[in-house]
């Protein structure tokens, strides 16, 4: 098969990513496997994103870039961003039902909410997260630019990272939030159906609850508040797992590639 001299950049896998009727969803697949055979390079952000594999298939990690990570420290310093004594949730991005608010605030109901924090940033895109950026113990900070949402990782303890497994690419999830906290120090919680969390779980880097188990939520939010000093921990142990390059020089190693192996 003659290869085209493209880069397919396969972030999200469509046939995954929504859910559609079984022959349609098959005959995606089929136009996506076409397209990323036939390409020069194949990007994808995990080894779990795309199973077939294939010479021309290129890891590139969903981390941020350098400039962007040098921009966060800089406002984290000039406003003194610091973690605070009391246990604090990181909650941002899209707030919608699929990233699990309704479990979230179903699990806070079960705590004593004096006793920690939750910062939430993002598009409210549900009832439960509308009515929790409206709780006491909720500081809601709005749709915040990508300097400042990295940023806000240096004044928070854990992020939050729910997806719902019932959507297939979820289950094979490589969230960016996952590589910010990489780069910031901060443990994350996920549900533990994301296939990609393993990896982090055998360093003790994350928390992990069955996605729609409240309750089990609410029992780890008990114990990080009591024991602040397990999200400090976990979060030091994602630092040393750090040796994944920025984004953009893992994506000009790829170019570089397809440059020299372009006739």
């Amino acid at each position: 098969m003659k290869q085209s001299r493209v880069i397919y950049d396969n972030n999200d896998n469509f046939a995954l990513r929504y859910r559609m009727p079984r022959l349609l969803a098959g005959a995606v697949s089929v136009i996506e496997a076409w397209v990323a055979r036939r390409s020069l390079l194949h990007i994808v952000p995990a080894p779990s994103r795309w199973l077939r594999g294939g010479p021309n298939l290129r890891i590139v990690r969903n981390v941020p870039s350098r400039s962007l990570v040098d921009q966060a420290l800089e406002l984290a310093r000039t406003r003194g961003y610091q973690r605070p004594s009391r246990f604090t949730l990181y909650v941002n991005g899209w707030l919608t039902e699929g990233r699990g608010m309704g479990t979230l605030m179903a699990a806070l109901q079960m705590v004593d909410v004096r006793e920690l924090k939750v910062v939430i940033a993002g598009r409210i895109g549900c009832e439960a997260a509308s009515e929790l950026a409206g709780w006491p113990c909720v500081e809601y900070v709005g749709e915040l630019g990508v300097v400042e949402a990295l940023a806000t990782y240096f004044r928070t303890h854990a992020a939050f990272t729910y997806y719902d497994p019932s959507v297939p690419i979820n289950v094979l999830a490589e969230p960016t939030k996952w590589g910010d906290c990489v780069v910031t120090g901060t443990a994350f919680i996920a549900n533990q159906e994301i296939l990609g969390v393993a990896d982090y779980l055998r360093i003790q880097g994350c928390f992990c609850t069955p996605y729609r188990d409240a309750g089990g939520l609410a029992s780890l939010f008990r114990r990080l508040v009591e024991q602040p000093g397990l999200a400090l921990a976990a979060g030091a142990r994602l630092t040393e797992m750090a040796t994944t390059k920025d984004w953009d020089t893992q994506m000009a190693a790829v170019l570089d590639e397809a440059w020299n192996d372009t006739p």
